[in-house]
């Protein structure tokens, strides 16, 4: 596969989760924000665990653990960005989620000179909310950022995960939990489905997280980290398009411009926090996030394990031994947020 169609295919995967995020935004008024996550976490759950029937034998209580722990960041995360989606712009709520990676990217970095994107990317975030306006929906404002802690710690646990399974079975463990987690709401979600409703739902699913898990499989271990973590960068920017497109939302110039600041930062942070190299594959379901040595959990995801370290300087914790059957160094998970 040539460099070009990877790189297709990469933008393939952010207009997929993009697409199923504002999908998210457009049926959550109807089916409840915690209903549309619930039942996209069900169906995907559902079509892995047919699909890579994931083994249980032999787990010990670590991973179990490792896989419940991960499973509740999921859900914490994609509703709070989809929750930020319904309440502010696209475009602005996936901005200011990608900052909480940003800033695990920076804390992690082996270089002080990463300790300076913080500043133009607060810039970006004054110029993105306009707090002296009051125009931007604080509670929106707020879930965003909450969602962006969140999924730094998401990724954290995906490199947990990530190396104690082999393939796709870390995600096929780990989103059914997360299916289990949300499960109270989902009798009240599928009273709410009409005919028109469930397939939208059901396309939401296939486009967040099981297309953008299919394409980082075939491309993420054969795309440089810096190039990588440049075009995951960008995805805030595809989502202002998909706003736009799907939600007919627009931004002025002052909030663009705002985005694209905290874009470079992002971007900047993540280059600045790992040398170049191949990236592997990561842990839940697509290019919706700063890979992570980078490979991607997403918001996407979700991660990206490599040789011990990921690009966001995670460690595998002394002792912990991965699953039977894992190939450590060689991690093959995907994340997302929307994603998540």
């Amino acid at each position: 596969m040539g460099m070009s169609r990877s790189v297709a295919l990469v933008g393939l995967s952010i207009l997929s989760v993009q697409f199923g995020v504002a999908l998210g935004a457009r049926l959550a008024p109807e089916l409840g924000t915690v209903g549309t996550v619930a039942l996209r976490m069900g169906i995907a759950a559902l079509v892995l665990l047919v699909l890579v029937r994931p083994r249980v034998r032999g787990l010990t209580r670590n991973d179990w653990l490792a896989v419940l722990a991960l499973g509740a960041a999921s859900v914490v995360t994609t509703t709070a960005y989809l929750w930020s989606a319904t309440r502010i712009p696209l475009g602005t709520a996936t901005a200011l989620e990608f900052l909480g990676p940003m800033m695990l990217a920076v804390l992690r970095a082996p270089s002080r000179s990463a300790m300076f994107w913080p500043l133009p990317a607060a810039a970006g975030v004054l110029a993105l909310t306009r707090p002296w306006d009051g125009e931007l929906d604080p509670l929106g404002v707020g879930l965003a950022l909450f969602a962006g802690v969140a999924w730094a710690l998401y990724f954290l646990l995906t490199s947990t995960v990530a190396r104690r399974f082999d393939g796709l079975q870390g995600i096929a463990l780990y989103m059914p939990v997360a299916a289990l987690l949300v499960a109270p709401v989902l009798p009240d979600a599928v009273a709410r489905l009409t005919p028109h409703t469930l397939w939208l739902t059901v396309l939401m699913a296939i486009l967040v997280p099981l297309i953008p898990y299919s394409l980082d499989i075939l491309v993420l271990r054969r795309i440089p980290v810096a190039l990588m973590g440049t075009l995951i960068s960008m995805e805030p920017v595809v989502a202002v398009f998909i706003g736009y497109l799907v939600l007919g939302q627009r931004l002025g110039m002052v909030e663009l411009l705002g985005i694209l600041v905290i874009c470079v930062a992002c971007a900047g942070a993540l280059g600045t926090s790992r040398a170049a190299g191949t990236a592997p594959v990561g842990a839940d379901g697509g290019v919706v996030g700063l890979p992570v040595t980078p490979g991607d959990l997403h918001r996407g995801g979700d991660t990206h394990a490599g040789a011990g370290v990921d690009a966001l300087g995670v460690d595998r914790v002394a002792g912990d031994e991965p699953h039977p059957g894992s190939r450590v160094g060689q991690v093959d998970a995907v994340v997302v947020p929307g994603q998540a």
